[in-house]
Order: C-alpha cells, then sequence, then structure tokens
C-alpha cells in the first residue's frame, strides 16, 4: 500500500513537511489496521455534490492513476488544512490507499496529533528528561479524524469517518 506522512503544522506559519513513503513494523502496521477496523464503525457518509469536492476528486484521481499518488496526496493534505484552520492541533495528516480483500479502491485518510513525550535516562540513582519532539503515540486519543472513502457504488456510503472531539455528522464537501 502507498502511503504519504504529511506533517501539518497548525501554530506556526502553516509549514508543511511532505514525506514520499514511511516504513512500518509488523507493530505499527497492526495499529493501523485496528484504526482502519475503527473507522469501519464510524458515520457512514455520502458527498453531497461529487463533481465539486475536492476531497473525492482528488482520492477519485490516486485510485484511478496511482502515479498521482503523491501529487493527489499533496493536494488532500492542503485542503485539509485549509478547511480545519484553527480548529485542529500540530500533528501528521496520514494519506494511504489501501486494499481491502483484493480491492485497492479505498483511500484511508487518519489525522494524529503530536503528544508531549519525554524520554528518560538513568544513571545510577537519578533520571534525566528529554523533551522528544514530532511524535504521536499509537493510543486511540491523539486520533484527531479519520475517513475511509471509497469512490465505487457497491457501498450505500461513500466515507466511513470518525471525529474525536463530535457527536455531530463531520463536514465532507472540502
Amino acid at each position: 500500500a502507498q502511503e504519504l506522512i504529511n506533517k501539518v503544522k497548525s501554530k506556526c506559519c502553516g509549514i508543511k513537511v511532505y514525506l514520499n513513503q514511511v516504513s512500518l513494523n509488523n507493530e505499527q502496521i497492526e495499529f493501523f489496521k485496528k484504526r482502519l477496523i475503527d473507522v469501519a464503525q464510524g458515520i457512514r457518509c455520502i458527498f453531497p455534490d461529487k463533481p465539486n469536492s475536492s476531497t473525492y476528486n482528488f482520492c477519485k484521481t490516486i485510485i484511478e492513476d496511482e502515479s498521482s499518488f503523491i501529487k493527489m496526496s499533496k493536494k488532500l493534505t492542503s485542503s485539509f488544512k485549509e478547511q480545519h484552520k484553527g480548529n485542529t492541533s500540530d500533528g501528521v495528516f496520514i494519506v494511504s490507499q489501501v486494499k481491502i480483500r483484493e480491492n485497492p479502491g479505498f483511500i484511508f485518510l487518519i489525522k494524529i496529533d503530536n503528544r508531549l513525550v519525554y524520554q528518560y535516562k538513568v544513571n545510577n540513582d537519578r533520571a534525566t528528561l528529554k523533551r522528544i519532539k514530532d511524535t504521536f503515540v499509537e493510543d486511540t486519543k491523539a486520533i484527531q479524524k479519520m475517513a475511509l472513502i471509497s469512490i465505487s457504488d457497491v457501498y450505500a456510503w461513500e466515507a466511513l469517518v470518525y471525529e474525536r472531539n463530535s457527536g455531530k455528522l463531520p463536514k465532507l464537501a472540502y
């Protein structure tokens, strides 16, 4: 599966760092598989205006032309950042094309907040602490938003969505 991790800095000058790929170990792969299962329990949505939905169209382009993955993933990230100005914390935005039951037609989007993490080192009977920057933890509380998007007409939904702090339907029209 192709994946792109985009670092979203919302507080300082709109800085973004795009990474083309990330290597995951088996434990990390399991973490993301569990998030896919979580989002499958999310709110079922459709895109009310598909021709004018940048999210839907960027995902459709990736699925129809895998060589467009990097370019469209960057556009998805920029669009996400633009639509969530002021209401999202620093963190990473991950775009993945996933295969479910041999169907490669899904895009998995996940926004994970940075979490403050300290590393400690023990020397005899003393410990020193060091803050580690740009981290997220394998804790579902760090997950701000997730969406699994399908452009096929096989399902009664086009997106399954999870939003940590919302009891209302998430906005998908961006």
